[in-house]
């Protein structure tokens, strides 16, 4: 797992396509440090091009990401429904209102032949999410006393969201796992799960202690909630600090994004709806499968790892 090559002993005609292309992840030593810092605690690019360009062993590799799960997406479609207010639902139902200045908007040059509204806007498509109330404030779907080999950090991250004081009030938060766990909550829809993230303002993900990538990351984003997210060596297209996610880097850094966003609604809503749109638009099973067949295979990185964009 932490040097792929020796699983894989082909010859040049054959691709690789894996997500083994990070070397040297171990977070776990790190909740030993009080600030805990990732640093280069969450591993390095490793590097193909030996393998490919002299001594053949491998024809290409590339990367794919985990996907966003249609099964979550269509459940989460589902379960919006009962959380729309009246007034979101008949917008969800008119599909284009008049909007100004919409965060929400999908396309803001998107011009009508009907006259705008008084103040300005242009005729837009609003992301139905936006009329969710969301009353719990922060969520991380992982008990604080389950650390496990592989989930130290997990464990430290729901510790560390538990101490957080707002200066002002009462943060209301989730700190455990929600619906089945394992492999049964892992391979079916939980609608507990489903609710609960429909519900959050801010959602953290962590990864694995020493495994990169996760359905985690992309499932959340489909919630519209705001995703803060452990550092990646590759993260998938698109995902971008401050534009899509929000990426910590330490526990100091988690505890300043929650108490930030939390009170900052239109910032947080720009990430949230941004995330949402780029994991509908470019990170479903049929993007993968794009990706697969008909990705470019001879544009590589420095590290012999070909270009994964849609």
């Amino acid at each position: 797992k932490n040097t792929p090559l020796t699983r894989y002993q082909a010859s040049q005609y054959v691709r690789l396509i894996t997500r083994g292309t990070v070397t040297g992840r171990n977070t776990a030593p790190m909740v030993i440090h009080r600030n805990a810092v990732y640093k280069r605690h969450y591993g390095r690019k490793y590097n193909f091009t030996p393998a490919i360009t002299e001594n053949h062993t491998l024809g290409g590799v590339k990367h794919l990401h985990f996907e966003a799960r249609e099964d979550i997406l269509l459940a989460i479609d589902e379960a919006m429904t009962q959380y729309l207010p009246a007034t979101a639902a008949q917008e969800h139902q008119q599909s284009e209102i008049y909007l100004n200045n919409s965060i929400f908007s999908t396309n803001t040059n998107n011009t009508t032949s009907s006259p705008p509204p008084t103040g300005g806007g242009t005729l837009v498509h609003v992301d139905p999410v936006r009329g969710l109330a969301r009353p719990i404030d922060v969520a991380h779907f992982w008990q604080s006393n389950q650390s496990g080999v592989a989930a130290r950090v997990r464990g430290l991250v729901s510790r560390r969201i538990e101490k957080i004081q707002h200066p002002t009030r009462n943060l209301t938060i989730i700190t455990h796992t929600v619906g089945n766990k394992g492999r049964i909550g892992r391979n079916n829809v939980q609608h507990e799960y489903i609710n609960a993230m429909l519900r959050c303002k801010i959602i953290v993900v962590a990864q694995r202690d020493r495994y990169e990538d996760h359905y985690r990351l992309l499932e959340t984003m489909l919630t519209g909630a705001l995703v803060l997210t452990d550092p990646y060596v590759r993260f998938p297209w698109g995902v971008v600090h401050n534009e899509t996610v929000v990426v910590y880097q330490s526990m100091s850094d988690l505890k300043e994004h929650i108490l930030y966003y939390v009170d900052q609604k239109r910032e947080r809503l720009r990430i949230a709806a941004a995330g949402r749109q780029l994991a509908l638009q470019h990170h479903r099973r049929r993007h993968r499968f794009d990706d697969l067949l008909l990705g470019d295979w001879e544009q590589r990185d420095e590290y012999g790892v070909s270009l994964s964009a849609p």
